[in-house]
């Protein structure tokens, strides 16, 4: 049994009620005007950030061949 169920059912009691009142809702679901959502997710600089990564990635494993190369053929 997973620990988010439960053994007993839920009394009507705990449901939240439906409001009756005309004046409209001021709850956190709906939208209020003259705000905007947070900013989430990649922006214009995630590519350069990319890019750069895989620029020195690529430089480093060079870096790491040519000194293998060299260390190699000063054995021989």
């Amino acid at each position: 049994m997973s620990p988010t169920a439960s053994a007993t059912p839920t009394s009507p009691a705990a449901a939240p009620l439906a409001s009756t009142s005309s004046a409209p809702s001021t709850s956190a679901s709906s939208p209020v005007a003259g705000t905007k959502l947070a900013e989430t997710g990649g922006g214009s600089d995630t590519g350069l950030i990319a890019g750069s990564a895989a620029a020195a990635i690529a430089a480093g494993t060079g870096v790491l061949l040519v000194m293998r190369r060299r260390t190699t053929a000063g054995r021989h």
